[in-house]
């Protein structure tokens, strides 16, 4: 693994840790009725932001998109 995906990797874990610490008191009775909008949004950004490195991650090798068309596919 490079260090660029190395350090990505990285931030996406500190992005999820965010995310999981946003929701952890009520993370199995989660409910947007009981969620405000600003931890809406809190979790918008950071679900963006994880969405845009692991675009980042991913290179596009032939072995990658072999293994998406073969999830894909199931």
């Amino acid at each position: 693994m490079t260090k660029k995906i190395e350090r990505l990797r990285e931030r996406v874990q500190k992005v999820e840790a965010k995310l999981q610490a946003l929701y952890e008191e009520n993370m199995f009775d989660w409910n947007i009725l009981n969620t405000s909008l600003h931890k809406c949004k809190q979790a918008e950004k950071l679900l963006w932001q994880r969405k845009r490195l692991l675009d980042e991650m991913f290179t596009a090798t032939p072995e990658e998109v072999a293994q998406f068309e073969q999830v894909n596919t199931k």
